[in-house]
């Protein structure tokens, strides 16, 4: 198969820009899921357990979850679900601002091989 025809998959991105672009991906997910089981919710379905709701934020879709919550207005209420969600944040934030540099390349370069 010839690739010429879709640089999205010929282009070679910095890790950063692959970082960025994979969450956003996953954020873009993790905002449908948040919107999926408030459906399920409100139809009285099988609902997305919290766990998987919490994971995806874990692994960067904390942006979407976020905007889930607020658009959706699911799981704001749930304090045990805030707490886990605010302590997945303030992990990342650590993460970003003071985990060694050492640390923060690593990341970078498994996302670039994961990725790219």
């Amino acid at each position: 198969m010839d690739f010429d025809h879709y640089p999205l998959l010929t282009t070679h991105y910095s890790p950063f820009t692959m970082l960025l672009l994979t969450i956003a991906l996953i954020s873009i997910f993790t905002f449908a899921l948040f919107g999926w089981d408030k459906a399920c919710a409100k139809a009285g379905r099988a609902r997305v357990p919290e766990a998987v709701l919490l994971g995806c934020a874990l692994i960067g879709g904390t942006p979407g979850a976020f905007l889930g919550m607020r658009h959706f207005r699911h799981k704001t209420a749930k304090l045990s679900f805030q707490v886990k969600f605010w302590l997945i944040v303030a992990l990342q934030v650590w993460l970003c601002m003071f985990a060694p540099d050492s640390l923060q390349r690593r990341a970078l370069h498994v996302i670039g091989l994961v990725m790219g």
